[in-house]
């Protein structure tokens, strides 16, 4: 896979064998006192229980983290700050607060935790332990369903908080965000950490930002059904899109199969890199317009800043 980000539970680790795969599931916690290590192979699977002393700090998600390797996820870190902070100011015209944004952070990150147990459980159920396809289209389904509901969280217990239009994109980005952050962190643990992988996990940062930002987008014009009556029609294609875009990650560029060429998964990965980033960047310019409408119709503050403002000049 190279350098490719692995999103799904199964997606496989490289153990440095020519002929096996290291599958790693999600679902088993970093708190957990063992650690189940699936070695996969064509049309065989095993399992090999190796057990971890937590106390002594032998977890390897401990070990990752204690490791002389520090850098690596500092720039993790660092990266997923710039990133909130990026969509942080998408929020031009009525500020999220900071708990409400930590808040969805923390849900996002045990939703990311707790959905590995019910992805393995759907695997299980369904029989799509060879399937590329069938284990993709389950993690596409339920990671995107998790981050959508807690947008839906969010806009019925917090509601006074949920008054804008673009704020379903907000904090479905931020979950989405948090969604990556514990993956990233997870499957850094399980691996040595070396500068080739911060671009790998930069991009694993960005694709759940934005898969997370369009999948809530709707539910943001959903508050305000009169003033904004394209709500219907936005919100199912959100998900849709946030989902598919899953889906095909997953499919063309997460999971081992011998018939596709590595060349062909970098140009799928920058295509669907390209088109969630243009779809984001679409909802991004409706939302923060529609926000300017209802808040500051006066206001004189741009969405783009140079160079874009030269492209935008008239409309932002």
């Amino acid at each position: 896979m190279g350098n490719l980000p692995e999103l799904h539970l199964k997606s496989p680790l490289k153990n440095g064998c020519q002929t096996n795969v290291l599958n790693v599931s999600r679902s088993e916690s970093p708190l957990a006192f063992k650690t189940w290590i699936t070695v996969w192979r064509p049309k065989t699977f095993s399992c090999l229980s190796l057990w971890q002393d937590n106390v002594l700090g032998g977890h390897p998600f401990f070990n990752g983290l204690l490791s002389d390797n520090m850098l690596v996820y500092a720039i993790v870190f660092v990266c997923a700050y710039a990133l909130a902070l990026l969509v942080y100011r998408y929020d031009m015209y009525e500020k999220e607060p900071w708990y409400m944004l930590l808040l969805v952070v923390a849900l996002g990150m045990a939703a990311a935790f707790g959905i590995g147990f019910v992805e393995d459980i759907a695997i299980q159920s369904f029989n799509q332990h060879e399937s590329a396809g069938g284990q993709a289209a389950i993690a596409a389904f339920f990671e995107e369903t998790a981050k959508l509901l807690i947008v839906v969280l969010v806009a019925v217990f917090f509601r006074h908080e949920f008054n804008d239009p673009i704020d379903g994109l907000v904090y479905g980005a931020y979950a989405g965000l948090a969604f990556a952050l514990y993956e990233s962190l997870f499957y850094l643990s399980f691996t040595p950490t070396v500068p080739q992988q911060i671009g790998a996990e930069a991009v694993r940062l960005l694709l759940h930002l934005l898969m997370g930002g369009l999948a809530g987008f709707g539910l943001g014009l959903a508050r305000f059904p009169k003033r904004l009556p394209l709500w219907p029609f936005v919100l199912p294609c959100g998900v849709v899109a946030a989902m598919g875009i899953h889906f095909f990650w997953d499919f063309w560029c997460g999971l081992p199969r011998d018939n596709v060429s590595e060349a062909f998964q970098r140009f799928a990965a920058v295509g669907l890199l390209l088109i969630a980033t243009a779809l984001f960047g679409v909802s991004v310019s409706m939302g923060v317009r529609r926000s300017r409408a209802m808040f500051s119709p006066k206001s004189q503050k741009r969405l783009w800043g140079w160079p874009f403002s030269l492209l935008f000049r008239r409309r932002d």
